[in-house]
């Protein structure tokens, strides 16, 4: 990849006051300057499928996001203990998006004003993620963020493979808006298997890609349906960009996922002598309220003692904006055996607060 920096594009009319809290100029080139030290020439030399690279040679403002907040982040906790372990995460693909979350959520806590530490060790070779103090409170964070399933991935790359095979159909200035829904049937055909899932992807984008030609010759705006396929609308006064949709995962699939894996895992990981908190991110959908009663069921009946659980929060990895819930609005469980009430936790007040954590 060829190295990313250098250009301040960023510097034209159209981004300014684009980002959340109009932080000054010099203050972005600042941030930007710090995530160029950290993805440097000698990195983009080998850095083959790094999540952050789309980002990196991308121009707009969700380019501008990502490098302002990764920045700011880091320039936040650069002195913290442990860092060094964090930036070498940072770094490697696979683990990109799982420290990226952890350097975030360490960053709103030391801006609110808690001592944050990295890794801190604890008796019995147990490492919880944070460790966060502020006065007489200290507590231990735990975080999980949560990859896509095989399936969810699949059908990632069928709607990218759409994209792809449609985008001459829509193409230019004057093309109308297509928006493209693909049928919740989708997902008892993908298997996470690539030979048969290549299958799918191929029979899909054809029909597809068949009735938009089909179509876009007649009168617009129109709408069809393709039986187990897709609903499609060209030229639709509601869709005001292009965009194709793909159903998710029934709720129930990820809160089995976290129920089986992550929770306990990240449970473990925990010392069990201080207040400790589990913060978990899924791209997935979550029902509130079933989560929730499950897991708060769960806590007051399990065989080993969790008092020091104050709560399980969850956070989705899309968060609401322009008045849309994309997945579920952030809620947190709270243990009802818990020695450490979460609301009587400053950290946990201080995430409530800075992610709108319903409760």
């Amino acid at each position: 990849m060829r190295f990313w920096f250098g250009e301040k594009w960023w510097h034209e009319g159209q981004y300014r006051d684009v980002l959340r809290g109009d932080p000054p100029l010099d203050e972005i080139d600042r941030a930007v300057a710090r995530v160029a030290e950290l993805f440097d020439e000698a990195w983009a030399s080998d850095c083959q499928g790094h999540p952050a690279a789309l980002w990196l040679l991308s121009k707009g403002t969700g380019p501008l996001g990502f490098l302002y907040e990764l920045g700011a982040d880091l320039l936040e906790m650069d002195r913290a203990p442990r860092i060094r372990a964090l930036i070498h995460g940072l770094k490697q693909p696979s683990n990109f998006p799982g420290v990226r979350f952890e350097l975030g959520m360490a960053a709103v806590l030391k801006r609110s004003g808690f001592a944050v530490e990295f890794r801190p060790p604890s008796p019995g070779g147990k490492a919880a993620d944070l460790a966060v103090k502020r006065g007489s409170e200290e507590v231990f964070f735990e975080l999980k963020r949560l990859d896509e399933t095989i399936i969810q991935s699949a059908a990632q790359h069928l709607t990218e493979q759409i994209m792809f095979a449609t985008s001459d159909v829509m193409s230019g200035t004057d093309a109308p808006k297509c928006a493209i829904d693909l049928s919740p049937d989708l997902f008892e055909l993908l298997s996470g298997d690539p030979e048969s899932d290549a299958i799918v992807t191929s029979t899909y984008t054809n029909i597809i890609r068949e009735e938009l030609l089909r179509h876009c010759g007649g009168p617009l705006p129109v709408e069809f349906s393709i039986p187990s396929v897709a609903d499609v609308r060209i030229g639709a006064a509601q869709d005001p960009n292009s965009g194709i949709g793909h159903p998710m995962l029934p709720p129930q699939m990820e809160l089995k996922r976290i129920m089986r894996g992550c929770l306990k895992e990240a449970i473990e990981q925990l010392n069990g002598f201080s207040p400790a908190i589990v913060v978990i991110q899924t791209a997935a959908v979550l029902t509130p309220s079933v989560a929730i009663s499950v897991i708060t069921t769960w806590l007051s009946r399990a065989d080993m003692d969790l008092s020091y659980i104050s709560a399980v929060v969850f956070l989705p990895a899309i968060p609401p904006s322009g008045g849309k819930v994309w997945l579920f609005p952030a809620f947190a469980v709270h243990n009802p055996k818990a020695l450490y009430p979460a609301a009587d936790l400053l950290s946990y007040v201080c995430l409530r607060e800075a992610f709108a954590i319903y409760d």
